[in-house]
């Protein structure tokens, strides 16, 4: 499991893009990406993750929301903002995949984003 931050930049950036990069790359199943600070679910994620969940978005992938905990307040709003498109080749194996947003259903933050290897089209 990795783990990412609001706050990343330089250095920690590289260092987790370089990380998720070889993970999914070398994965034939599921990679999760535990968030160091939760956002709110109606909120954009970490600038870490925004050109992975824009180039799964843009390669024709899903980024869906999945909640966790059922006793929260009420309906779950889905995610309104879309994400941004990335065209550099260090996002090109997020193009294999989907993404879940993990939502703690109580508080109606993303708490995990998982990256699922896409099933293909029939």
């Amino acid at each position: 499991m990795l783990q990412a931050s609001a706050q990343q930049g330089g250095d920690a950036a590289r260092d987790f893009n370089r990380a998720l990069r070889r993970k999914l790359a070398g994965q034939h199943g599921s990679v999760t990406v535990d968030l160091a600070q939760p956002y709110a679910a109606d909120k954009s994620p970490p600038a870490a993750l925004v050109p992975w969940l824009g180039r799964i978005k843009a390669s024709g992938g899903a980024v869906r929301t999945a909640q966790y905990c059922e006793q929260g307040r009420g309906l779950f709003g889905f995610l309104r903002r879309a994400f941004s498109s990335d065209a550099s080749s260090d996002y090109a194996v997020a193009e294999t995949y989907d993404a879940v947003q993990h939502v703690d259903g109580l508080d109606q933050t993303v708490t995990q984003i998982e990256f699922r290897p896409r099933v293909p089209a029939k």
